[in-house]
């Protein structure tokens, strides 16, 4: 009713004044950067039902991504610290084999001198053939010879 009433001549003096004093108790100053304004309804709300701004959702960002490179350090390390305990594995088991080796030789040098040094003068002629083809074969797995040394 007041929009009808507000084109006569009668009251455009009054709505005039009221205008004027609307636009004053509602002025705002734009120009005054320094002061922060408060938060309003829909951005509490928004807030509140846990949407973030921009740039929290640019904080989040680095810091996963800060995160991801503490992961990629930690499984770089943890991959040569794999790769380290690998080689050691394959060194003892090197060392192992090395040492079977060893003692594999050392009984069959056991072997040989014992057949080397037994009493042949009760054995039969075919006991003594088995016995110098025994000891060739040793000799050469031993000493790579064909039995001339």
């Amino acid at each position: 009713m007041e929009e009808i009433k507000k084109n006569e001549p009668k009251w455009c003096a009054s709505v005039a004044q009221s205008e004027k004093e609307k636009c004053k108790s509602t002025h705002v100053d734009l120009t005054d950067e320094s002061k922060e304004r408060p938060i309003g309804k829909a951005a509490a709300k928004t807030e509140r039902k846990g949407k973030r701004k921009a740039e929290q959702v640019m904080d989040g960002i680095v810091l996963l991504g800060d995160n991801i490179t503490k992961i990629i350090e930690v499984t770089e390390e943890r991959k040569k610290e794999r790769e380290k305990v690998t080689e050691a594995q394959l060194e003892i088991s090197r060392l192992n084999l090395q040492a079977a080796q060893e003692q594999k030789e050392a009984k069959l040098i056991e072997a040989y001198n014992y057949l080397l040094v037994r009493d042949t003068s009760n054995m039969s002629e075919e006991a003594k053939a088995s016995r110098e083809k025994t000891l060739q074969k040793m000799e050469k797995k031993l000493f790579g010879t064909d039995g001339e040394a």
